[in-house]
């Protein structure tokens, strides 16, 4: 069940997408949406990384803090402002807390884990324009620590009506399961199931038993089977258009080749077309 989350806004494009996701769950779900903005101390802070033991040692004047770090708590302050207006104005009623904290923003998203039953944070941040990554740092740190689910969202707000869950019958893919079940009751979404298998019998199995799972939720998915890399075929899948989100677990059955290549869910939030929410 769904009823606290947390919202990390950074006051980039992203953010507004951020909150508009918050909403819409927020409404159908109930639930208290927690917005946190962290005044990133390690800007002002380097000084104590390079000092004097340095190689080349860099000194820089009192006041360079002092402002960098005036400058850093306005832009927060100015943020969580626009954030209480906007949820004031379009949020229906929808029950909200914010809070500012000087910190590093991996750590204190991490820290405030145990708060909260889901996070939702934009695919990247508000260093997006000089990066070429297709995955912010913060939220790829996030996203390998984090074992409440996570949802990566795009710049720009859609409705979540439609969902692909990728489902290959291991404990992860289950529990995303449950709570793609939960997320299409509420949000009176729709529902289709992949499952990546060599073996159509074992495929077959597979979707069968997610199928008799949905049941209890009066719920009847899609289903589809594809054959190939996991990241691949999900992929696939979302560019043929149709889904406003897709759902993983956090690991799958081939744990070894996560190790090596790099977990599939990484790849996927990397690239796909849409939100992905992932689950431990």
């Amino acid at each position: 069940m769904i009823k606290s989350i947390l919202l990390p806004v950074d006051g980039s494009a992203y953010t507004e997408s951020v909150l508009r996701h918050g909403m819409e769950l927020g409404r159908a779900l109930g639930a208290l949406l927690r917005v946190l903005t962290v005044v990133d101390v390690r800007t002002y802070e380097w000084v104590a990384a390079f000092g004097s033991d340095g190689f080349v040692p860099v000194m820089p004047s009192p006041s360079y803090r002092e402002e960098t770090e005036r400058v850093l708590n306005e832009k927060a302050d100015q943020t969580l402002e626009r954030t209480r207006e906007l949820i004031e104005k379009e949020g229906a009623g929808v029950r909200f807390s914010l809070e500012k904290v000087a910190d590093s923003p991996v750590d204190a998203i991490m820290a405030r884990e145990n708060t909260v039953d889901m996070v939702i944070m934009g695919q990247r941040g508000e260093y997006a324009r000089w990066e070429s990554r297709l995955l912010g740092a913060t939220v790829e740190s996030v996203s390998r620590q984090l074992e409440k689910p996570l949802l990566v969202v795009h710049q720009h707000h859609r409705p979540l009506k439609s969902m692909l869950v990728a489902y290959d019958g291991s404990k992860a893919s289950n529990r995303a399961l449950q709570l793609a079940a939960e997320l299409a009751v509420a949000l009176n979404a729709s529902l289709e199931l992949l499952t990546v298998q060599r073996d159509k019998e074992w495929a077959d199995r597979v979707l069968s038993e997610a199928i008799q799972y949905l049941e209890a939720y009066e719920l009847k998915p899609g289903i589809r089977w594809a054959t190939g890399d996991p990241e691949d075929a999900i992929l696939s899948a979302l560019e043929e258009g149709g889904f406003d989100v897709t759902v993983l677990g956090g690991h799958g059955h081939s744990r070894l080749r996560e190790a090596i290549l790099g977990s599939t869910t990484v790849h996927v939030m990397r690239r796909a077309p849409v939100p992905v929410c992932l689950v431990r």
